[in-house]
């Protein structure tokens, strides 16, 4: 096999999972309930991955999108 090629059990294994997770996307559309749950926990998803990286940016020290020393940073930007 060479560098680049999937085997055909990865392509079934992986067209087996987008058969499956579009199975449950549309088990979770038809029901409100599970929809409305499945946006909760995306919401909360979200803002701890923002709360993290905003954690990774104060330990880093990065207050700005463009700190000084990127190449594309603009004064006054």
């Amino acid at each position: 096999m060479t560098h680049g090629t999937k085997s055909k059990m990865d392509m079934e294994y992986e067209a087996e999972n987008d058969a499956r997770a579009l199975r449950d996307a549309m088990a979770v559309r038809k029901d409100s309930k599970r929809l409305k749950a499945a946006h909760v926990a995306l919401q909360k998803m979200e803002k701890e991955a923002h709360q993290t990286l905003m954690q990774t940016r104060a330990a880093r020290g990065l207050k700005r999108a463009f700190p000084k020393d990127n190449p594309g940073h603009k004064e006054g930007y």
